[in-house]
């Protein structure tokens, strides 16, 4: 029986365990009918005795109610593993900069593929000096012979996260999704100051087509106008550089607390540019939207709350989108569509 008590504890999640539970799973074996609870009993504290398992030390008065009585919650303990790798490897590591606890504390992980994978990086490292900076897809092909090695994709995501270094210790950057904006034909390129964000791609488009004969929409310019595609547009809009006359953004999200803390991360990380909100966007979307519930997996950040309405110049409209957050209320960017709002109001 203490082999199938053994199989039993070590196949399930958790380390502790009931020993009612314990003993109702061993109950639908043949093992059990035959010895029955008190060679159960005596397999326990065999176990105990042998270090497998051990009571858990602040319940140990609280029995499972029998005879002879055994405490009711116990703990498998976990055998303590030898390091695999030699010390000399570790010491390579450590030369280079890698940190190794992870591995030190968990035996089970130095498998032969990471070690593979670790030497190619120290290797990397101390030549780094003979290359140049590229792109992490390029760098991951170089090393490892496929560019999504380090991805969710590939076989090692959390690798550089284990070794406590980033893409910028293999010289490479993250790419990130490309920056999708078109340009005012009617405003010369090289006149461009300020770009538009739009969160959203159908609000995107309608503005694109008003701006192919607007220079304004309301007081907004439309010299530029970028898709944010949601939160990518935190990375990606660091391709904006490749219009260096850029000086302003104004900024039109969903009203609800991502579009919100969006903006606030846009304004902490893009210090170059003024960074703004489309006001007279929010003013309209207040005026035309519907109102509908928050979705639950949306995190309210307070600070980037206050921050986001203490940007409005009028306090009425500040006012009213502070209202409709704290009853956990949206309004979608969609509610600018051209083709449900009158045209007049598209008049600049």
């Amino acid at each position: 029986m203490k082999s199938q008590i053994i199989e039993q504890i070590k196949n399930q999640k958790l380390l502790r365990f009931n020993i009612l539970e314990l003993e109702d799973s061993l109950r639908k074996k043949p093992v059990y009918d035959r010895f029955g609870y008190l060679h159960f009993v005596r397999c326990i504290y065999e176990l105990e005795q042998e270090g497998a398992i051990r009571v858990v030390a602040k319940h140990k008065h609280t029995t499972n109610a029998k005879n002879p009585p055994l405490p009711l919650l116990w703990t498998r303990v976990e055998e303590k593993l030898e390091s695999v790798w030699p010390e000399s490897f570790f010491m390579k590591c450590y030369a280079v900069g890698l940190r190794m606890d992870e591995y030190v504390k968990n035996p089970a992980k130095q498998t032969d593929a990471d070690k593979s994978d670790i030497e190619r990086i120290i290797s990397f490292i101390e030549e780094k000096h003979k290359f140049e900076e590229v792109y992490s897809s390029e760098r991951q092909y170089h090393l490892f012979g496929n560019e999504k090695y380090l991805t969710e994709e590939g076989p090692q995501p959390k690798l550089l996260q284990r070794l406590r270094i980033g893409h910028q210790d293999l010289l490479s950057i993250e790419e990130s999704e490309p920056l999708s904006y078109i340009y005012s034909p009617i405003v010369r390129n090289n006149d461009v100051k300020t770009a538009l964000v739009i969160e959203n791609k159908a609000t995107f488009y309608s503005v694109v087509n008003w701006m192919q004969e607007h220079t304004k929409l309301w007081s907004i310019p439309l010299e530029i106008v970028v898709y944010g595609r949601g939160a990518q547009i935190e990375s990606s809009l660091s391709q904006l550089r490749f219009v260096p006359s850029i000086e302003t953004i104004y900024y039109a999200g969903d009203i609800d607390p991502s579009g919100i803390s969006i903006f606030s991360r846009l304004q902490h990380r893009y210090t170059a540019y003024t960074i703004k909100l489309a006001q007279p966007l929010y003013q309209k979307m207040m005026y035309y939207g519907k109102a509908c519930p928050v979705e639950k997996e949306q995190v309210w950040k307070e600070e980037d709350i206050v921050g986001f309405l203490a940007q409005f110049d009028d306090p009425t409209l500040s006012e009213e989108i502070n209202q409709l957050l704290r009853k956990k209320m949206r309004v979608a960017q969609e509610s600018l569509s051209k083709a449900i709002i009158p045209q007049e109001v598209w008049s600049c």
